[in-house]
């Protein structure tokens, strides 16, 4: 056990044994850590300890400390169903490696009867930020805003 620990470590990780059966506050550092070998002894995982150290949060740390991991989640779409980005990447993605105009964004996103006059700037940042979830590589591929004979276009290029 590494008795090197910061006061901060030993209180993230004893607050996380808070709901461990038989779990008394120490009363000194040198208590806190012997509590601590004690209840990683116990668990069969010699990373036990960088675990709840490195937890997101406190009911993940008590869940690893407690032996109970919940699974993690996983990723199964880049944005939220039904936002305007998803509406916008789905059109996107309909015809891929093709520049699709803004106008037909604005009405795949909008609405068949959209203003496109009025819903032009709001477009643009939806298309910033998908531009932002493919940085984040949530998304494979290459946004690309082509303008000509004043006609912008975007397209996803993979």
């Amino acid at each position: 056990m590494n008795s090197n620990l910061t006061g901060i470590e030993i209180a993230q990780i004893t607050a996380a044994l808070k709901g461990a059966q038989g779990y008394k506050r120490p009363s000194s550092k040198a208590a806190a850590i012997k509590a601590l070998a004690n209840q990683l002894s116990s668990m069969d995982r010699s990373s036990a300890l960088d675990e709840i150290l490195f937890a997101d949060n406190y009911e993940q740390a008590r869940d690893i400390a407690l032996g109970s991991v919940a699974p993690k989640k996983a990723v199964s779409q880049p944005v939220r169903p039904g936002s305007n980005r998803d509406k916008a990447i789905n059109k996107l993605l309909e015809n891929v490696n093709k520049p699709v105009l803004i106008e037909d964004l604005i009405r795949a996103v909008y609405g068949e009867e959209a203003d496109l006059r009025k819903q032009r700037w709001p477009m643009l940042m939806v298309m910033k930020g998908v531009g932002i979830v493919i940085k984040q590589g949530k998304l494979e591929g290459e946004l690309v805003k082509t303008r000509k004979n004043k006609e912008t276009s975007f397209a996803i290029y993979q």
